[in-house]
This record gives structure tokens, sequence and C-alpha cells, in this order.
């Protein structure tokens, strides 16, 4: 009789503990829902609180954390999105949205190579991030930081990702006479020569041979050149 009192009781708890967490789960929603909206009236702190509240109550969703780590970004409050989203990365250690939050703020505060530092980190984990890793090289230029940017746009240019944007960027540091700027014109076809087309019955050297008119430029390989 005691053994079956206790299992009553163990399942009774599991059921309440069950109802209690659905209940968190579906409070939480309904108070994002009505934060979502207030973030889009730019009513960044009722919409920062709203987010808190549906972290707490489902701690589980990372877009709860982040998006109040997100209203408080807006709301000019960077010590505070500094230490939860590194607080939240420790805890979803996938969300790299975290990490460029985290670097967003640092910039904002004009820390610029601890910026950097976290940008570094983030295409660690996740190379291919290639048009980040170009709005990154442009903010490094634009800061100063000449050699990351470069760092950043070579990357490019060897993955072939990019590649116009990279070399302009390239070009705009190394200056206009480089072989950065003269792969610019070339992509875009500013200094492509254009061979003139032969009529059929021009269209055979004095050997005999045939001649389609067309030249191609040969390209330097962009690997064996950085």
């Amino acid at each position: 009789m005691q053994r079956l009192l206790t299992v009553f009781l163990l399942l009774s708890m599991f059921f309440l503990f069950s109802c209690t967490s659905m209940g968190s789960e579906k409070r939480a929603v309904q108070a994002a829902e009505k934060a979502s909206q207030l973030f889009q009236n730019q009513e960044y702190a009722a919409s920062g609180q709203l987010y808190r509240e549906a972290a707490f109550l489902d701690p589980s969703q990372a877009s709860y954390q982040y998006n109040e780590q997100l209203a408080l970004f807006h709301l000019g409050d960077y010590e505070q999105v500094l230490d939860k989203s590194n607080a939240s990365f420790q805890n979803f250690p996938t969300h790299l949205s975290f990490l460029f939050l985290q670097a967003k703020a640092l910039a904002q505060q004009k820390q610029y190579e601890q910026a950097l530092q976290v940008y570094r980190q983030i295409f660690s984990m996740n190379p291919e991030l290639y048009a980040e890793q170009l709005e990154v090289a442009k903010q490094a230029a634009s800061w100063g930081f000449e050699e990351e940017a470069i760092e950043l746009a070579r990357i490019l240019v060897c993955e072939h990702q990019r590649e116009k944007d990279a070399f302009a960027l390239l070009a705009s540091l190394e200056g206009e006479s480089s072989w950065y700027a003269h792969m610019v014109r070339y992509l875009t076809k500013e200094d492509a020569v254009q061979s003139p087309v032969l009529l059929p019955e021009e269209s055979s050297t004095e050997d005999g041979s045939s001649s389609n008119g067309a030249q191609e430029t040969p390209v330097q390989d962009t690997e064996s050149s950085l």
C-alpha cells in the first residue's frame, strides 16, 4: 500500500511539473509576441523587459535572450549587452549571433581592437561567413586597422568569394597603381580589349587557316600572387 502511495505521489508531481512547464512556455511565447510588437514600434525598454520575462519563463530559447540584448543595444546599454551576450554564448555556444552583437557593442564603445578579436573568433568557428568577412574588412579599414582589413580581403580573394569587392578594398588600401587595382579594372572590364570581328569572307589567314578573331587575356593566378 505504501509503495502504491509513493508511486502515485511521484506521478502526481511529474504531472504537475509538466503542466507548470507547459504553462511557462506558453506564457513565454505570449510575452515574446508582445515584445516583438513593441520592438517594431521602437519601444525598446518595454520590449526588452518582456523579452527578459520570456527568457526567465523559458531559458531554453536562445532567441528570447538575444532579442533582449538587441533591445539593450538599441538603448545604448552596451555594458549590459557585453555581460549578457557573454553569458548567453556560454549557454548556447553554437549561436554566433551573441558574438556578433558583442562585437558591435565593443565597436560602439570604440574598442575596435577588442571587436576585431571577437570577429576573428567568429570567423575561426565559421570560415564561410564571406559576406560578414567583407563587411568587417571594410570596418577594420575605416577604424584604421589596415593590416586586418588586408588580411580579411586576401582570404576572400583566395577563397574566390566576393572577389570584386575584396579587390576594390585592397586597391583602395594599396593604391590605384597596385596589382589589385588592375584586377578591379579587369573584373569590371574597364581595360578589356575587344578584338574586331571579321566578316566570314575575311576570316581566313594568309596561310589558309581559319581564325575566330577572339583573343583571351591571361589572368594572373590570384592565390599565388598574394
